[in-house]
């Protein structure tokens, strides 16, 4: 199911970098990154989760960044038509 959700987070960023929606993707990476991956690995770190709560923060980061963009791609926003500027 890990390996499900990483391709299709990965074809869905994809989409979006095409589409020039590239200020979606680092707004959704730094929430990701900041919300979910960094608390977990501090969290990690301070109780001795070891290189499992490592991994959790990494799904988590995951988990997040697809959530997100399947979120954006159900909507219409992304999709620009044309050059784009």
């Amino acid at each position: 199911m890990a390996e499900l959700s990483i391709a299709a987070a990965a074809e869905l960023t994809m989409a979006n970098v095409f589409a020039g929606d590239v200020a979606f993707l680092r707004t959704i990476t730094l929430v990701a990154a900041v919300g979910a991956f960094a608390p977990l690995n501090l969290a990690a770190l301070h109780w001795g989760w070891g290189i499992g709560g490592v991994w959790a923060g990494l799904a988590a980061f995951i988990g997040v960044r697809f959530v997100g963009m399947v979120l954006r791609t159900r909507g219409g926003r992304w999709a620009v038509v044309g050059p784009v500027s």
